[in-house]
């Protein structure tokens, strides 16, 4: 038989050595290349997470995929289910609806997956935005004045609402923060759109479509100081929008702000409880009993903190029906500025609180001396009175570019300047407009301002050289 090899095993301290080096050299060589693929590793994932965060803010899938959580932002193209939240009755006739996005959300996402897509996605709004309808609040009541229109589902007809702002600053971030929009309601005879809303409950559905930009009030101002508002029933509303623009604290300093004057005409005491007439009102007006109207609603709250915030510069008065008190021409050249007597007029009542007045006889008024610079505003859009003549109640067509052009000249016509006009604004129903303002116009299918007329229309006749640098805008 063939002998079996043996295997011998080296003896003594040192034996193992020469095994044991080859592995110990393999390991130190792949320690580092361990360490370059954990590295290249994490430099993906960090270079992935970042593209995906820069994808989805470049390209839009950030608003894609918030309006898939919480539903679509307000525009101006369709019109957008909102729920209301809460009505306040504010007078028999009156009250406040308040309407928040259908689909927003009540509190940031504190699950565990929004915390951790808010994590994932720090700078992106879709984790934890409430709505998709806040950049487009900011820029509506950064410009000022802007409305909506508000859809009665059974005949398929909309009409305009003019949101009411908030009564603070604070309470302004809470209601974009939440998508709330607020608007004075009153149910008129015949209306269908208000017949429609005076029946929402809370928790019902309402679409909205918007926001409709304005008159660019601030631009039309400029480095004038004179605001007089006259609203007649729910036109306080863009009064109130108009009080805010130009009582921004924040921006302004007290001393730069204009003086904004509103006269506010009301049928009925109950519609602005508290609020004293215009001083030539109350001293003409009969003395009637008390009635048991409250003694405030939201409006005259409302008024009250802006008067507090504003301070003297802002200033309100109201006139009632029902106790026979009404805007008169004194009153509003007094809102004005112009002490001078009042023209003789001839007034008729053709419906409460409309009036119609003819001016029999034209007295001299002190004419101001003209300026050091005299101004050319017959080109420019937003100070011309015969281009305002035409206008359809919009600057929105001016600027589509996002910024603001002042077209006026000075005497040489080389140097633009940006003077402003004082503001004279009228809001309420058609017949009150046409009373104090004269009636708008329907033009190529659309309604534009037309020419000034009716109260203000003869005082204007009066003294030309005082109201040369006003504008009267028809809301």
């Amino acid at each position: 038989m063939a002998s079996t090899p043996r295997r011998t095993f080296a003896s003594g301290p040192t034996a193992g050595l020469r095994d044991e080096e080859p592995s110990a050299g393999r390991q130190q060589h792949q320690q580092p290349r361990r360490t370059h693929a954990a590295l290249r590793l994490a430099t993906g994932v960090i270079a992935a997470w970042l593209a995906l965060n820069a994808a989805l803010e470049l390209c839009g899938l950030d608003e894609w995929l918030t309006a898939l959580r919480v539903g679509k932002p307000l525009n101006e193209t369709r019109f957008v289910p909102f729920v209301v939240v809460s009505r306040d009755q504010v007078s028999p006739t009156g009250f406040i609806l308040t309407v928040k996005p259908k689909f927003s959300l009540d509190s940031p996402d504190t699950s565990p997956s929004g915390q951790a897509l808010s994590i994932l996605f720090p700078r992106l709004r879709f984790p934890h935005e409430l709505h998709t309808s806040r950049p487009v609040l900011e820029k509506a009541w950064h410009h000022g004045l802007w409305s909506v229109e508000i859809k009665q589902p059974q005949l398929q007809v909309a009409r305009d609402y003019t949101p009411l702002p908030a009564a603070s600053r604070a309470l302004e971030q809470e209601d974009l923060k939440l998508g709330h929009l607020r608007f004075l309601i009153r149910q008129m005879d015949g209306g269908e759109v208000s017949t429609y809303l005076s029946r929402l409950q809370v928790g019902n559905t309402v679409e909205l479509r918007g926001p409709h930009l304005g008159f660019d009030i601030r631009t039309r101002l400029g480095s004038a100081d004179k605001v007089v508002f006259l609203a007649g029933g729910t036109g306080i509303a863009p009064a109130l929008q108009t009080a805010r623009a130009f009582s921004d604290t924040e921006t302004t300093t007290s001393s730069s702000k204009p003086s904004v004057s509103i006269l506010w005409a009301n049928r009925h005491r109950a519609d602005c409880p508290g609020i004293d007439p215009p001083s030539s009102s109350s001293s003409s007006a009969p003395k009637l009993p008390p009635s048991a109207a409250p003694t405030t609603n939201t409006i005259v709250s409302f008024l009250a903190q802006m008067k507090a915030r504003y301070g003297d510069k802002l200033n309100y008065a109201s006139t009632v029906d029902d106790e026979n008190t009404r805007i008169s021409s004194r009153d509003v050249l007094s809102a004005a500025g112009n002490p001078s007597p009042t023209p003789t007029t001839s007034t008729t009542w053709s419906f409460p609180f409309f009036t119609t007045t003819r001016q029999t006889q034209h007295p001299q008024y002190p004419t101001p001396a003209p300026g050091p610079v005299p101004v050319d505003a017959s080109a420019c859009q937003y100070h011309s009175a015969a281009r305002l003549v035409s206008s359809g109640g919009s600057d929105a067509i001016f600027d589509a570019d996002g910024e603001t052009r002042c077209g006026c000249l000075d005497a040489r016509g080389d140097k633009p300047v940006a003077p402003g006009k004082n503001l004279l604004m009228v809001s309420g129903p058609d017949g009150f407009i046409g009373a104090f303002a004269g009636p708008k116009r329907w033009a190529d299918g659309m309604e534009r301002q037309g020419s000034v007329g009716g109260l203000v229309g003869s005082l204007w006749e009066a003294s030309p050289g005082f109201w040369a640098n006003w504008l009267v805008l028809k809301l």
